[in-house]
């Protein structure tokens, strides 16, 4: 069997897009490719010396859901560091800790991990018909989960008819 040699004399360099967004400046402009390289978008490996963890695909969801800014050129999209530093730094959330309630304004006697059972509170004050049938079905040791899961359906999907009609 022949073996074919494709020579195009050029050499492949693998490390181009690292090297290129090494020695770029905050406002040089990158294609995705090498974004992928920035130390922004990198984690330390003992290999390489730093491997992406971001790819061009996901790069380009994040452009597409409007989180990351881009600059376009006809089909062509670049980004800076300064933009991906921006853009990591807006989705950062910060460390929640142990004592704050999951909903803020609430003390945490009233968030709603206080009690899990008791359901949310409607408009009225009370809780809703969905999370009493299923309260009163976990207290009967849950025979009747069907018929407390076609309720619970059902009282959310009044619930959901009531609030778009209360919207103006």
């Amino acid at each position: 069997m022949p073996t074919y040699i494709l020579d195009t004399g050029q050499t492949f360099d693998l490390w181009a897009d690292a090297r290129i967004a090494e020695g770029a400046h905050d406002d040089a402009p990158l294609t995705l490719e090498q974004a992928c390289w920035v130390p922004e978008l990198c984690q330390p490996n003992e290999a390489m010396g730093r491997a992406p963890i971001w790819t061009a695909a996901a790069l380009r969801g994040a452009i597409d859901r409007g989180d990351l800014a881009v600059e376009r050129h006809g089909r062509l999209m670049y980004v800076t560091k300064r933009l991906v530093r921006e853009w990591r730094d807006r989705c950062r959330t910060p460390p929640r800790s142990p004592d704050a309630p999951a909903q803020a304004g609430l003390p945490p006697s009233q968030g709603p991990s206080a009690r899990p059972d008791a359901g949310t509170l409607t408009s009225g004050g009370a809780p809703d018909a969905s999370t009493q049938t299923v309260s009163t079905a976990r207290a009967s040791g849950g025979s009747s989960i069907a018929a407390s899961k076609s309720a619970a359906l059902a009282a959310v999907m009044a619930r959901t008819r009531n609030a778009k009609r209360s919207r103006p």
